[in-house]
């Protein structure tokens, strides 16, 4: 993918980032986090196709705080797309798209920024459609992503923009019509950056 080196200079500078700077104070005790964002538009290829979208994601994190800097904890994503894609004929299809995908946390967090490292141990996308096309598809795998955000306090909590990146394979695939799981060829993927508007509770 073109964006992966990128990527990888951007993961890199952050982490560089997050470990130069010294912690201020001690963020200390249990944290839950969670991260929303959601979206909608309509995007129109004339005379191709029209494609309408929503998308609504909630990203949540759990861990402790271990000598003032050092988060481990887990982190659990689930997310719901619905697309409308018409062609240039008319032809409707609909997809109600849901991704699931959880796993372990560690990082660095102190009591402004934090940089978190996940590793997707199950991730699971199904696509229901309609219309055009009819049937479920289920496809699972794992992956791993990264979090990096700002805390700004208000009042007892805390709020941070936060970046989330993921990096997903769905090497299984279930077949819409017999229902029978083999390998994904070739592996579906799933790259991409989304921005996140995160609470922040700490439990000391």
């Amino acid at each position: 993918m073109r964006l992966r080196p990128i990527l990888r200079l951007f993961i890199a500078a952050a982490l560089i980032f997050s470990i130069s700077i010294p912690a201020i104070a001690d963020p200390g005790g249990l944290y839950l986090t969670e991260g929303l964002m959601g979206y909608e538009f309509s995007f129109n290829n004339s005379p191709t196709s029209v494609t309408q979208r929503l998308y609504l994601s909630s990203e949540t994190g759990l861990g402790y705080i271990i000598d003032g800097w050092f988060y481990l904890g887990g982190i659990f994503n689930y997310t719901a797309v619905n697309e409308q894609t018409s062609d240039g004929g008319g032809t409707t299809t609909n997809h109600q798209e849901t991704f699931q995908y959880y796993g372990p946390s560690i990082g660095y967090m102190t009591d402004s920024w934090y940089f978190l490292a996940h590793y997707f141990a199950n991730a699971e996308k199904k696509d229901s459609l309609s219309g055009a096309a009819s049937g479920t598809v289920d496809n699972t795998g794992n992956g791993f992503g990264f979090t990096i955000g700002y805390k700004i306090p208000i009042g007892s909590f805390e709020i941070a923009p936060a970046f989330s990146l993921k990096f997903i394979n769905y090497t299984n695939c279930k077949d819409p019509n017999t229902g029978a799981t083999s390998s994904c060829n070739p592996t579906i993927q799933q790259n991409e950056v989304d921005p996140y508007v995160t609470l922040l509770f700490n439990f000391k």
